[in-house]
């Protein structure tokens, strides 16, 4: 059963609010290497063609994927591990990656969900979670987007079936997310 925006909302700040960083975990679907693909172009942050978890002190993991609850494709929050979701993929602990390190141990303060919108069947509009912003106790912010990264244009392309994660204000304002997308 697909949830209001309001209890969409409401669980992903229950689910993340208040309870602090303590890994991250990236998967990706397996294909013909072994190799990590999350950071292979000049995309200006991570980019993962299924998603994340975020594992928190208290032990509980929260799953970030793309998924289609409201449309095809937004940003999606699991209460479990997304390798519960795949069976051959691909996965690397990047909790002591450059841009993650700062960010472990520290609490979610707030969560901001922004919603897009598509035209379904050329009439009827449907509203999907499209970004997340993730705020932490420190004033640190990183952005979720259920978007996958054009390297010929150097754009993100968004409702799609890949996760961007954006570590900086500056980049979430070049790559039109959260607050910087074009309908918000």
């Amino acid at each position: 059963m697909k949830r209001t925006k309001a209890e969409y909302e409401n669980d992903v700040n229950s689910i993340l609010v208040g309870r602090r960083l303590a890994g991250v975990r990236y998967f990706e679907i397996r294909y013909h290497t072994d190799k990590p693909n999350y950071q292979d172009d000049s995309f200006q942050g991570h980019h993962l063609d299924y998603g994340c978890d975020l594992e928190m002190e208290d032990g509980s993991t929260v799953g970030i994927v793309w998924d289609g609850e409201f449309f095809q494709y937004g940003i999606g929050i699991l209460r479990s591990s997304l390798s519960s979701q795949l069976t051959d993929f691909m996965s690397w602990d990047v909790t002591a990656n450059q841009y993650w390190a700062p960010l472990i141990g520290k609490a979610v303060n707030e969560v901001k969900v922004y919603w897009s919108w598509a035209r379904y069947e050329g009439r009827e509009i449907k509203e999907y979670p499209q970004d997340l912003e993730v705020a932490f106790e420190d004033g640190s912010k990183i952005y979720l987007s259920a978007s996958q990264y054009n390297e010929e244009t150097d754009t993100l392309w968004g409702m799609s079936d890949d996760v961007a994660v954006v570590f900086s204000l500056d980049i979430a304002k070049r790559y039109c997310i959260g607050p910087y997308a074009d309908n918000n």
